[in-house]
């Protein structure tokens, strides 16, 4: 799991990264998420990371804690 500050640099350094075992060419963005039960009026904080694919043709949203930096 990537740190908050190794998710900054890495999109400073547009640095490919790996979600789900394929490689994408960029962290495009960091979203932070608020999702509230509408039943409990509970929240869940959720992080979140726009990645490019390599042909840059398309982006997915992906969980944050599930990307990796490729060396």
């Amino acid at each position: 799991m990537m740190t908050s500050d190794e998710i900054k640099r890495a999109m400073r350094e547009f640095s490919p990264v790996r979600y789900k075992g394929v490689e994408y060419k960029k962290i495009n963005a960091y979203i932070y998420r608020i999702y509230v039960n509408p039943n409990t009026g509970k929240y869940k904080e959720t992080f979140q990371l726009e990645l490019q694919d390599k042909k840059a043709h398309s982006v997915i949203i992906a969980e944050a804690e599930k990307v990796e930096l490729i060396q």
